[in-house]
């Protein structure tokens, strides 16, 4: 329950750059994300796009994509005086973490960067007949075990699986794409998600960092939260409701 709200209004930055880094794998790229976050810049964005993502962005039509994937796409802000010093640090730092990066040369590439990132779940849906979408979000220095996690999981069910998101902040959308009538998958599919929760629960993160719960994980919260906590939120519902 939110009881209380203090706003501040900020201006809008003044200038803005957009870096992509591309790695060799999605550990690598997490990796990356925990060197910049232990840096002295504190960036506005820090996105991480799987390389299968790049598919998905063409065939939603925001493409073609300029560079390998996976790949981080970082953007900072602030007073036009800072900007370019505080990209280059960035841009250096990820360079001794293994990455390829480069640096949108203007607005306009800028903008169609951020256009292909909010085209992958358009695009994943037309990739397979069905897809799935978690919201896992672990903290920040369990983002490489998380991703090691998922390969494993996903390997021996022999599910095609896609991971991309808000790396900043340790939430990413692992998403597993399939057939309905391929079957026995969809079974396939419930046993990834359990062990997809188990992993994000043992790795001290959350089942969901951003959607909520809802019906499709409602038969896992009880996994996260204790009885105590159950019974706490049911019976605030149920004061607001009388």
């Amino acid at each position: 329950m939110i009881c209380e709200l203090t706003l501040r209004l900020a201006r809008r930055p003044e200038a803005r750059r957009t870096l992509v880094a591309s790695f060799a794998n999605l550990p690598s790229c997490a990796r990356g994300v925990q060197a910049i976050l232990q840096s002295p810049v504190l960036p506005a964005a820090i996105e991480l796009v799987d390389g299968a993502c790049v598919e998905a962005i063409e065939r939603a039509g925001a493409g073609p994509v300029p560079f390998t994937a996976p790949f981080l796409l970082v953007e900072v802000d602030g007073r036009e005086a800072v900007v370019d010093d505080e990209a280059k640090i960035l841009g250096d730092l990820l360079t001794e973490a293994g990455a390829e990066v480069r640096v949108a040369a203007n607005e306009e590439e800028s903008r169609a960067l951020w256009d292909g990132r909010r085209a992958i779940s358009e695009g994943l849906r037309e990739a397979a007949p069905a897809k799935t979408s978690e919201d896992a979000a672990v903290p920040i220095a369990r983002l490489v075990e998380l991703l090691d996690g998922v390969a494993r999981l996903a390997e021996p069910l022999r599910l095609t699986h896609v991971s991309y998101g808000h790396a900043g902040d340790g939430n990413i959308h692992v998403n597993v794409l399939y057939d309905p009538a391929e079957g026995p998958i969809s079974e396939r599919v419930e046993r990834f998600r359990s062990g997809l929760f188990d992993l994000v629960l043992a790795l001290g993160g959350t089942i969901s960092g951003e959607h909520g719960v809802g019906i499709s994980k409602r038969p896992f919260i009880a996994r996260e939260l204790s009885p105590d906590s159950m019974a706490l939120q049911r019976a605030i519902k149920s004061r607001l409701r009388s």
